[in-house]
């Protein structure tokens, strides 16, 4: 749904498309092609809209594929913003725990078995890939904005 049409070419600012639905497996083409689509249209390179693709994937991997998650995306000239909204607040150990108070082995924050390798967090994973990286507490859920921004030389 698309809450400010820009019509064709660059976004208009403030531009907003919302995606609500449950997101399964089966729902990755349809993500990779809506990030695509709307990273094209705020003239985002691709390796750019990679990056956010690929954020809210592992973001999305993590949810309940039963339960509703609302994904705002604000594009802007080389900009796209994305909110996701409706995290359990399971997500907050994961999120919005820093790196240096991990959890022991085998815990939610530290997801190892006892003497395996250290894996990364969902946090670093996901805030290594884009240029923005928030969480919010909204009620009893958690909302995580995220955004890729075009850098231009010169």
């Amino acid at each position: 749904m698309t809450e400010q049409a820009g019509g064709i070419g660059a976004p208009q600012a403030g531009e907003r498309v919302v995606l609500e639905s449950t997101f399964g497996f089966d729902d990755d083409p349809l993500l990779r092609m809506l990030v695509a689509a709307l990273a094209a249209r705020a003239e985002l390179t691709l390796a750019a809209a990679d990056d956010l693709q690929l954020a809210l994937e592992t973001i999305l991997a993590a949810c309940d594929p039963a339960l509703p998650v609302r994904v705002a995306f604000d594009l802007e000239p080389g900009r796209v913003g994305a909110t996701v909204d409706g995290l359990p607040a399971k997500f907050r150990e994961l999120l919005v725990a820093p790196e240096s108070t991990a959890g022991e082995q085998g815990s939610v924050r530290d997801p190892r078995p006892a003497g395996g390798e250290a894996l990364p967090s969902l946090r670093t994973i996901v805030a290594a890939v884009v240029d923005v990286f928030a969480v919010e507490t909204r009620g009893s859920a958690l909302s995580l904005r995220l955004e890729k921004l075009e850098r231009r030389e010169g």
